[in-house]
């Protein structure tokens, strides 16, 4: 996790029983509420969709061996963007499920400075466009394979 990442209280053994009970989830979703530009936070914890139908992991949690068998994250695009929705992608291409993980929190206090705006300025389109030509192809198909075979594991978007 990144050093502006709060995991609240009990999220490693939360993650850990959700996981054990569920060995057909490769990818773990932490819900997190984020840092606005104005300085105030998400109202509310979260793990949005993307693509549609699978869970977005920005904070995920996932087995070594699994993550090993993957390759980790996919670096040919780059940090700003990208990297985490492949993982993803990857994860249901290789027949696991990507699932919010109950009472697993992180408070993401993200941190709206000038370094942060340029270095999204400087790398988030071109990382933005790698990814579309490596996963636009096949990421709706996708998401419509994880609701098929693991909708049974859905949980809320948001959450206290």
């Amino acid at each position: 996790f990144n050093e502006d990442c709060e995991l609240l209280p009990g999220w490693q053994q939360a993650a850990i029983d959700y996981m054990t009970a569920h060995p057909e989830v490769g990818l773990g979703a932490i819900y997190f509420k984020d840092k606005r530009e104005d300085g105030t936070y998400d109202d509310k914890f979260r793990v949005y969709e993307y693509p549609r139908f699978v869970p977005h992991a920005n904070f995920g949690f996932l087995r070594r061996e699994f993550g090993n068998s993957l390759g980790w994250f996919d670096e040919r695009l780059g940090w700003g963007y990208g990297s985490d929705s492949a993982l993803g992608l990857q994860t249901i291409e290789a027949r696991k499920a990507v699932a919010r993980i109950p009472g697993c929190k992180c408070i993401h206090h993200r941190e709206w400075d000038v370094e942060r705006v340029s270095n999204e300025n400087k790398f988030h389109s071109d990382d933005f466009a790698k990814f579309k030509e490596l996963w636009k192809p096949k990421h709706h198909l996708l998401g419509m394979q994880h609701l098929q075979l693991f909708g049974y594991l859905k949980q809320p978007e948001y959450i206290e």
